[in-house]
């Protein structure tokens, strides 16, 4: 049988979603906007690396940990509703690519949060090339092989046109990495959770004992759908964890947990 765990949180998080889906729970944190030094790495065509820091002003984001599924994405809360949000490092889908990160997946949504903001930024799963495309200042030498019907489209993108061009494009890159939380997204609803039954809770601690469902507690829970499968820790001692349900404290020993891992086998 499964056992309680501890469940930690970026203590950036302002509020926490529980949503329960068809086949899994989703845990997200709602973080508010917040200026943020990342490290950004352009990648040439010959395989050079051009590494640079610069701040960026990164907008309210949600971020969601799939438990079952067991992995993270990356979203912006907007109206109540979580939609995909793409940044460099994200996939379409919101999927949350954590690149030197890859062997060592997080636990929980500390670490996730821990682990996107540290791995490089790169141009990959990012809108970088449809912006270089719009700001492009021409092409060097010309050439017909990738062209389409003989004229070139773009002169950046290599999808399309090898022909080089005048830009810094490492430069390019920064400055898109800088512009693109301010600029107009085109937001569109996640199937996986809206319309779905979600409560949003108050975070109250960074630290939360998730109890699994399939553990009989003294709490009252009823049917498959238990927001208090979630317990904030307010505070512990040697041997217990103290937390709260509906302002009733609920005492948690220490030994029927598993400390700092949300891994149940």
């Amino acid at each position: 049988m499964k056992s309680p765990y501890v469940y930690f949180l970026p203590k950036s998080a302002v509020k926490v979603v529980i949503t329960y889906l068809e086949k899994d729970v989703a845990i997200s944190i709602i973080c508010s906007s917040h200026s943020k030094e990342i490290r950004a790495d352009f990648i040439q065509d010959s395989g050079r690396v051009i590494s640079s820091k610069l701040m960026v002003d990164a907008p309210e984001l949600c971020m969601t940990h799939f438990l079952i599924e067991d992995y993270f994405a990356l979203n912006t809360h907007q109206n109540e509703k979580l939609c995909p949000y793409v940044f460099a490092n994200v996939f379409e889908s919101g999927a949350i690519c954590f690149g030197d990160f890859f062997d060592r997946c997080p636990r929980d949504l500390r670490q996730a949060w821990n682990y996107y903001w540290e791995t490089p930024f790169n141009r990959e799963n990012s809108g970088y090339y449809e912006y270089h495309r719009d700001r492009c200042i021409g092409i060097s030498s010309h050439s017909q092989a990738g062209h389409r019907e003989g004229k070139c489209i773009c002169a950046c993108c290599v999808e399309i046109c090898n022909c080089p061009c005048y830009c810094v494009q490492s430069h390019l890159f920064e400055q898109y990495l800088k512009e693109c939380p301010s600029r107009e997204f085109s937001f569109e609803e996640n199937p996986q959770i809206i319309g779905k039954d979600s409560v949003i809770l108050e975070v109250l601690s960074s630290q939360l004992i998730v109890i699994p469902k399939e553990i009989g507690t003294r709490l009252g829970l009823k049917g498959t759908k238990y927001p208090d499968i979630f317990l904030f820790v307010q505070r512990e001692d040697e041997t217990n964890y103290h937390c709260e349900v509906d302002q009733q404290p609920i005492i948690i020993p220490k030994a029927l947990v598993q400390n700092g891992t949300a891994k149940t086998t």
